[in-house]
């Protein structure tokens, strides 16, 4: 996906517009919004990740990414119960970072 690269090079909204033309092609992908989600968290917008994270849960439920993603935005937005939940279930699913995660 050109938006991966665009996101890896910091060109954001370059990324943000590449995966938002791929969710009107297909709107049912889960990777993309995964993919734009992790976009939106590294501009800090955490509320906005955390609806394209659901989304993506929504569609894929079996992919720890999203759900250790989707806890990140928790942890950044003060949320530490969703946090610790989220982090729990990644950890759960085989995705090692979220295994020593915690939220203050």
């Amino acid at each position: 996906l050109r938006g991966t690269v665009y996101r890896s090079s910091e060109q954001y909204e370059k990324a943000l517009l590449d995966f938002n033309k791929l969710l009107q092609l297909e709107p049912d992908n889960a990777s993309a919004y995964l993919d734009r989600g992790k976009t939106y968290y590294l501009l800090n917008n955490f509320t906005q990740a955390l609806v394209d994270f659901e989304k993506a849960i929504h569609l894929e439920d079996g992919d720890p990414e999203s759900y250790y993603f989707r806890a990140m935005s928790f942890k950044n937005l003060n949320q530490c119960e969703k946090a610790e939940v989220d982090f729990k279930k990644a950890c759960q699913m085989g995705d090692s970072d979220a295994c020593t995660e915690t939220c203050p």
